[in-house]
């Protein structure tokens, strides 16, 4: 499976609040920082996702851009919008690497 498709699944899954298919994408390893939370190791990076979730009605993940680490086929860049219960949007932009079984082992997302 591509690193773009990989992406595509993380995004739906975050888009329907689903912790039991982000668990299974994420590495036991996994950090998650955005300019809020600092998370490291799954059990951490699934209480804050849900978290999140708990916080919110909807969440949607719109996606503008996504590209490829010309030097590390593993990290994918996407810049894309996070509309909150319909109203609120976020743009942010998520760096979002992989290990060699393709799990998720660190997300990081940046306001822009």
């Amino acid at each position: 499976m591509s690193k773009y498709s990989l992406l595509l699944e993380y995004f739906t899954a975050f888009s329907e609040q689903r912790l039991d298919k982000l668990s299974d994408m994420f590495s036991d390893d996994v950090i998650l920082q955005d300019w809020e939370i600092l998370a490291t190791g799954k059990a951490q990076v699934m209480a804050a996702n849900a978290k999140i979730f708990d916080s919110v009605g909807t969440l949607q993940v719109n996606i503008d851009t996504v590209s490829e680490d010309k030097s590390n086929a593993n990290v994918i860049f996407a810049e894309i919008e996070v509309v909150i219960n319909n109203d609120i949007i976020l743009k942010v932009v998520d760096v979002v690497r992989f290990d060699i079984h393709n799990k998720i082992v660190k997300i990081t997302a940046y306001k822009r």
